[in-house]
C-alpha cells in the first residue's frame, strides 16, 4: 500500500491515506544459456491474450522503447488469466549474452511497457513497476503522482490517468468519470485532474494506463473522501485558531 504525504500536502477532502493499490509486476531469470523464465502478475480483470499483452527481451539493461533497439524476441501472452508464467527461447545462439532486460507490455506497439526486470545476473535487480498515488485532493480537483519504467515518455506514448467512483476500475471505460492525458515527458512525475464533482464519504479509484487504449491500464489506487462534517471542520478550524490569537 502506498501512503500519501498528507502532512506536507494537506488535502481538503481526503479522509485517509490510500485504502488499497495494485500494479503489474514481472519476475525474470535466465535458465540455461538460451532461455528466460518469466512470472507475471497483472491487474484483476486483465485478459492478456485478448488485449494483446506481450513480453520482450533485450540484451543489456535498458528497455528498447519504440523498438529502438529491436528486442531479441517479443512473444505474445497466450492465455487470458491475469497471472501466469512462461519460458521464452532466446534462440540457439543469443548474441551479446546476459544481462537481459525483460519487460511486460500491454500491446505490441513497443511503447506500452509497464513492468520489467533485469535477468541473467547473479544478484537479481529489483523489479521495475508502474505506480500511481494520490498526492493532493480537493472538492473539484486532485493531483496524482506516478512512476513508470525508465526512459518512458508518457506524453509521446499517450499515457493517461482515469478516475472511477467506487473501489474498482474498468477495462472498457464503463463508469469512468474522468480521463486526462499525462502531460509530461518524464517517466516519473505528477498530473492534475480538474473539473471534478467529488462526493463526501465516497470511495474512488485512480488508474494509470501506459498506452492510449482502455485496455492499457497498469496500476491503480483507491481512496476515500471525508464525511461532510469532517470537511466542514477542516474549513473552520483555521478560523477558530486565528480567533484565539
Amino acid at each position: 500500500m502506498h501512503r500519501s504525504n498528507s502532512s506536507e500536502y494537506p488535502s481538503a477532502l481526503l479522509r485517509n491515506d490510500a485504502v488499497a493499490s495494485g500494479t503489474t509486476t514481472i519476475s525474470a531469470q535466465q535458465v540455461g544459456s538460451t532461455y528466460v523464465s518469466v512470472t507475471y502478475k497483472t491487474l484483476s480483470g486483465n485478459q492478456p491474450q485478448a488485449f494483446g499483452n506481450v513480453i520482450s527481451v533485450w540484451n543489456g539493461t535498458n528497455i528498447g522503447w519504440d523498438n529502438r533497439p529491436s528486442a531479441i524476441v517479443t512473444v505474445p501472452i497466450t492465455q487470458d488469466t491475469p497471472d501466469g508464467d512462461m519460458v521464452i527461447s532466446l534462440g540457439s545462439e543469443p548474441s551479446g549474452g546476459p544481462p537481459y532486460m525483460v519487460a511486460y507490455g500491454t500491446s505490441k506497439s513497443g511503447t506500452t511497457y509497464c513492468a520489467a526486470q533485469i535477468g541473467g545476473v547473479e544478484q537479481p535487480f529489483e523489479p521495475i513497476t508502474t505506480k500511481i498515488n494520490l498526492r493532493w485532493l480537493g472538492t473539484d480537483s486532485l493531483l496524482a503522482e506516478f512512476s513508470t519504467p525508465p526512459q518512458n515518455d508518457p506524453r509521446a506514448n499517450c499515457n493517461w490517468i482515469g478516475l472511477w467512483e467506487g473501489q474498482s476500475f474498468s477495462y472498457n471505460g464503463i463508469n469512468r468519470i474522468a480521463k486526462v492525458p499525462v502531460d509530461t515527458n518524464t517517466a516519473t512525475g505528477s498530473q492534475d485532474m480538474n473539473g471534478l464533482k467529488l462526493k463526501f464519504k465516497t470511495f474512488y479509484t485512480l488508474g494509470y494506463a501506459c498506452g492510449p487504449r482502455d485496455e492499457d491500464l497498469a496500476a491503480w489506487v483507491s481512496f476515500e473522501t471525508q464525511p461532510f462534517l469532517s470537511y466542514l471542520m477542516h474549513l473552520i478550524s483555521p478560523q477558530i485558531s486565528r480567533s484565539r490569537i
